[in-house]
């Protein structure tokens, strides 16, 4: 029983050495990776979600994506907000007007897996602007809004992330 906690306590730690620069983004009480730490540690690694990174951290959410609420995050990749002409530096001026509710449309309350958005094709999910994202499948692929989800099903304690191409706008 002991070797899960510290294999979980060591996987923790590993994370949290990714979070030294959002310093709210740490693993939860149990040592576990949540959405903001395993969010920067995908980044750390990959170097695609800079530009998300920097939004959720300049327009303060990553203390609401380190919190035990099951939540799942949409998360489009530097290309897909380069297509809107928006990059890191967009932010280093701090959260421009309108950001928040953008960001929070990419956020679904409860733990939506792949095989849950499958299930719901055709129906939509809820998100934390007051919104809701249209769910489709198509040539095996599944779609949030006009987005497609890349890479799915990345755990964490508190929720979900899907890797998007595409930056997900309320009204659209």
């Amino acid at each position: 029983m002991r070797k899960p906690l510290l294999i979980l306590s060591l996987v923790g730690l590993l994370t949290a050495a990714f979070v030294a620069p959002a310093a709210a983004a740490r693993p939860d009480a149990a040592g576990r990776p949540t959405l903001a730490s395993v969010a920067i540690g995908i980044n750390a690694q990959s170097g695609e979600f800079s530009t998300l990174l920097a939004a959720v951290t300049t327009c303060d959410l990553v203390g609401a994506l380190s919190g035990k609420t099951q939540l799942t995050v949409f998360a489009p990749t530097d290309a897909a907000f380069a297509e809107l002409g928006i990059t890191a530096a967009t932010f280093a001026n701090g959260c421009p007007d309108g950001i928040t509710d953008i960001l929070l449309y990419h956020v679904a309350p409860g733990r939506w897996s792949a095989g849950r958005l499958i299930d719901n094709a055709g129906g939509s999910v809820p998100t934390l602007n007051g919104s809701a994202l249209s769910v489709s499948v198509a040539d095996g692929s599944v779609f949030v809004d006009d987005s497609r989800v890349i890479i799915a099903n990345v755990n964490s304690s508190n929720g979900f992330i899907h890797a998007i191409d595409a930056v997900l706008l309320p009204g659209s």
